[in-house]
């Protein structure tokens, strides 16, 4: 299973910046993470709580979170199993 790694996150930061005009600010650098590794998320995300637990609102979140991540202006969701149904 892949994850996040600080090197990646870097990369997608700079590339936001550089490519979209997105302030370097917009991001944040979190704190240690196993090994005292930080990574730098958006401080825009997007989260699936919103909407009934159908499958009509499930498939909208679906595609709204694939817009956003194609966006490339954002690398932080929710994705918390409480969410969705």
């Amino acid at each position: 299973m892949g994850r996040c790694t600080p090197e990646g996150s870097q990369r997608f930061r700079d590339r936001a910046a550089e490519r979209l005009g997105i302030p370097a600010k917009n991001f944040r650098r979190t704190y240690a993470m196993d090994g005292g590794k930080q990574i730098d998320l958006s401080t825009v995300g997007y989260g699936t709580f919103i909407g009934k637990p159908n499958d009509e609102d499930d498939f909208d979140s679906y595609v709204a979170a694939k817009h956003l991540i194609r966006s490339g202006a954002i690398n932080l969701i929710d994705t918390a199993a409480n969410f969705r149904c």
